[in-house]
């Protein structure tokens, strides 16, 4: 099947066949590319809920389209010339086996064209319109996707041949390549490069289509026969990631063709896109958490770090149940804590509706654990900090003793922090950017009980020497008023006997009637 028409001009022209045949063929291939591939943000080629599904039987889709064409000659071949056109392609699976898919085409086109100088001629006309219509039957490999028969003879050559229509999407990687038709100077195969991805709108629902692009040799839609036409094209062809199905392609190309009656130069330009079906498209839903290794619950499956990231193809309207845990300690001293999800939700539950394409997050903040150990001094600070965060730790200092000595004022005063700080304050702080323990190191301080103890021994010492000082100025006071010891007194005689007594306490001669001794003093 030919790109082109390899007309020869003014010599005369092909078969209206020929040209209907070309243009059917340009319009399954053409698109114009508007704005630039938007990337997808999962990688296509991360695990997906469903790897796509084979078309039931019956179901159908219609890509609408218009192509522009504008050529320019000189010297013989001056003027312009232009074509537009319209069309509507229906597609639709007839059957469907093991083996086989068979598609069914309905082309319908209405076109109009004008003509300017010495392209009147050539063109039958200054303008010219019309319309034209034409089926076929595909028969498709179900595993290779290759054209094994058509119904309409006209198109044998495309038996063998990738099918324009289908690819596998499960078999399309970010810069891969593929081999895809195209119609040049000869019906040929040649690598396409997956470009990335685009969504495409499909009665209000978003599907996610692969690019791919062909960037080469283009051929025009008039030639020579005597000349050659130098011309370069870029084709897009979009394909959903569910079904794989074409849901548009675009394309433009410039060319120039000399001779030695002249030249032209031709530019184009072509669109289309799917406007209806009776395909439901899955949306694709990523669903994953930051850090991937939080986990979640999706639908009541639990879905581990390390298979996050991951895409689902759920369809539209339908409800689906998504959980993350409040808190997730995953190693000593290490937690994540959830925040929100990528939307603002707030809730670890939550229940979706899905209608477009879509990216669910989960985001979770790390903390660290801090462990303040000490014996005493009312340890504080304890506790999870979020990941970077200051952490203040601190004991009362000093405290006392819990013996004896305690109660005479003996404490345990605060000496350094050791482990994770290092501060020699009660009070410290340390960067939360890992699981930390600061050690509070103590040392006793017995100064004041042994003050005490010391002072009250030198009171009892001060006391103990008055004590016998005062004894001995007691007994030095005693012995002084001590008087010599007496004689005993002698034994009475007759003469002494009268009127005459002696002391009871020292033995002085006293007379009778004496009542107080003279001497001593003592009583009688």
């Amino acid at each position: 099947m030919e790109h082109g028409l390899n007309q020869s001009l003014p010599h005369g022209s092909r078969s209206e066949f020929a040209l209907r045949r070309a243009l059917f063929v340009i319009a399954a291939l053409f698109t114009l590319v508007i704005s630039p591939p938007l990337t997808w943000s999962v990688d296509p080629s991360s695990s997906t809920d469903t790897a796509g599904e084979r078309l039931p039987v019956g179901s159908w889709w219609v890509l609408n389209g218009s192509r522009h064409y504008a050529v320019s000659g000189s010297e013989s071949y001056r003027g312009t010339w232009t074509r537009d056109e319209d069309y509507s392609w229906r597609l639709s699976v007839k059957n469907s086996d093991a083996d086989t898919i068979t598609l069914s085409s309905s082309y319908s086109e209405s076109w109009s064209t004008t003509a300017t100088d010495k392209w009147i001629k050539p063109n039958g006309g200054k303008s010219k319109s019309g319309t034209w219509d034409e089926t076929n039957d595909y028969t498709i490999d179900a595993a290779t996707l290759k054209i094994v028969a058509v119904s309409n003879k006209d198109y044998k050559d495309d038996v063998g041949l990738q099918s324009v229509w289908m690819t596998t999407p499960a078999g399309l990687t970010q810069g891969s390549t593929v081999l895809c038709p195209w119609y040049g100077k000869t019906t040929t195969e040649v690598a396409w490069r997956v470009s990335g991805s685009q969504t495409v709108s499909i009665e209000g629902i978003n599907v996610n289509a692969w690019n791919l692009v062909y960037t080469g040799e283009g051929v025009a839609y008039w030639s020579l026969k005597d000349a050659g036409s130098t011309g370069t094209e870029t084709i897009t062809r979009l394909y959903d990631a569910y079904y794989g199905i074409a849901l548009g392609w675009s394309a433009v190309g410039s060319y120039v063709l000399t001779s030695k009656w002249g030249g032209w130069t031709e530019t184009y330009s072509s669109t289309a896109q799917i406007t209806q079906t009776n395909l439901v498209f899955p949306v694709s839903v990523t669903v994953g958490a930051e850090p991937t290794d939080a986990g979640l619950t999706i639908d009541g499956a639990v879905y581990a770090g390390g298979q996050l990231p991951k895409i689902f193809m759920w369809t539209p309207s339908s409800l689906h149940e998504l959980q993350v845990n409040a808190t997730l300690q995953i190693a000593p001293g290490v937690r994540y804590v959830f925040m929100q999800w990528s939307d603002g939700y707030n809730d670890t539950s939550r229940t979706v509706t899905v209608s477009q394409a879509v990216n669910y997050t989960a985001t979770f903040k790390t903390q660290y654990e801090l462990k303040v150990v000490s014996d005493f001094g009312n340890p504080a600070g304890e506790g999870w900090y979020d990941s970077g965060s200051s952490a203040t730790l601190s004991v009362t200092s000093p405290v006392p003793t819990n013996d004896f000595m305690g109660a005479l004022g003996g404490k345990y005063v605060f000496d350094h922090w050791s482990g994770d700080a290092t501060d020699i304050t009660p009070t410290a702080s340390v960067t939360m950017d890992k699981p930390r323990t600061a050690t509070a190191e103590w040392r006793t301080d017995y100064t004041m009980p042994y003050n005490i103890i010391g002072a009250i021994l030198a009171t009892i010492a001060i006391v103990a020497a008055l004590l016998t000082r005062r004894r001995r100025e007691k007994a030095r006071t005693a012995a002084a008023m001590t008087y010599p010891a007496q004689p005993a007194p002698p034994v009475p005689t007759a003469r002494m006997a009268v009127g005459i007594k002696f002391c009871n306490k020292c033995g002085a001669s006293l007379p009778t009637s004496a009542t107080i001794c003279i001497r001593c003093g003592s009583k009688q």
